[in-house]
């Protein structure tokens, strides 16, 4: 009988995040996992890399498949941005449009639990970001439209937003399942 789990583990390396401005966000990058059926990425080229390190994820299988099928599509230049990733783990139809774009009948929270998937909306701007895949006070998620995939606290990601949008209220909210 197989497991409803499945392990994956993501080997990261630290980077930083900008946009445009002088607004940055701390992250670990995604530059391969391994799987059942071996390595996807960059993982023979950066594992000598200073600070690079692995990240276990214990993972639904459902969860597990959409990860590497997202990260699949990033590594064959596909463009994969935060709400197309988003989409990806929710197994919503693909498209790099917000998953869901009113959050006024959502509550503002800090931390997703493990698996859920959120978005960073801003008052008098709407969403500008989605959040992939929870794991409570921090994500998995795509920083850019190149895919750059990594794990980032959840508070930095407000932060960066806020910074972005120069202090506009920025929120984080779940989005149903």
């Amino acid at each position: 009988m197989r497991s409803p789990s499945a392990e994956v583990v993501a080997y990261t390396r630290p980077a930083q995040f900008s946009w445009f401005t002088s607004a940055t966000c701390p992250y670990d990058r995604v530059v391969a996992l391994r799987h059942d059926n071996g390595y996807l990425g960059d993982y023979l080229d950066e594992r000598e890399t200073p600070g690079m390190e692995e990240r276990p994820l214990t993972l639904a299988r459902e969860a597990s498949k959409r990860l590497i099928t997202a990260f699949q599509a990033i590594q064959a230049g596909q463009e994969v941005n935060c709400h197309k990733f988003t989409r990806y783990m929710l197994g919503l139809p693909l498209s790099s449009d917000e998953p869901l774009t009113d959050v006024s009948a959502l509550s503002p929270v800090d931390n997703l639990p493990l698996g859920a998937a959120g978005l960073i909306s801003l008052r008098m701007v709407g969403v500008a970001h989605s959040i992939g895949y929870g794991m409570g006070d921090e994500s998995l998620q795509v920083m850019s439209e190149n895919g750059e995939l990594g794990f980032v606290a959840n508070q930095h990601v407000i932060e960066f937003y806020s910074d972005l949008f120069e202090g506009r209220e920025t929120r984080m909210y779940q989005l149903p399942v």
